[in-house]
């Protein structure tokens, strides 16, 4: 079951291609994480991310298409929700240890490994899947920050989303849709 907490353990934000680096390109971690929310859309059609701005606490939700108690939409969650922490960690110096992480799922027989690649702030069977990010982390500046490369960036993630989500064939509308159902993919014959 650690397989996927030490996967995530060797990514980061840079992982995520074009978005990740607009991410580090970002002043500080509320405007990477917004950025994220903003353009998920290009690196996953299988889950979304949403945020809010709730008494200097910034959520991330975390929605995912599949069944939330199947044990690949769990994976999903762990694996995003590990590399989100590891992409943060360059920016904090306590690695994140004031952290909130709410998950919409039981908590799993291995629940201790949450508390070992996370922090101890994992809550389980919650009704919503979250990260909770205190207001001393939103203004973090990112040591990588550049506005002129993040304005690059963002016209490119633009034509990325036009691109996505404009294409008016049917055969990318069908691939879309096959890649959105975890599991249920077409054999050859």
């Amino acid at each position: 079951h650690s397989f996927w907490f030490c996967f995530a353990k060797q990514l980061g934000f840079s992982s995520y291609g074009v978005l990740g680096q607009a991410m580090l390109s970002c002043n500080n971690l509320r405007q990477a994480i917004k950025l994220l929310v903003k353009y998920y859309q290009v690196l996953s059609c299988g889950s979304e991310l949403s945020c809010d701005e709730v008494d200097g606490l910034l959520n991330l939700y975390i929605y995912r298409q599949s069944a939330v108690e199947s044990r690949g939409s769990i994976i999903r969650s762990e694996l995003l929700v590990a590399t989100i922490i590891n992409g943060m960690s360059v920016l904090l110096s306590d690695q994140g240890e004031k952290l909130k992480f709410e998950f919409d799922y039981k908590k799993p027989s291995y629940h201790a490994l949450y508390h070992k690649y996370l922090n101890k702030h994992c809550f389980f069977s919650m009704d919503k899947s979250k990260i909770v990010i205190p207001a001393s982390y939103l203004n973090q500046a990112s040591p990588h920050a550049n506005p002129v490369m993040l304005k690059i960036l963002i016209k490119e993630l633009d034509q990325l989303l036009i691109e996505l989500q404009g294409s008016k064939l049917i055969a990318d509308k069908v691939r879309t849709l096959i890649a959105a159902i975890p599991g249920s993919y077409p054999t050859i014959e």
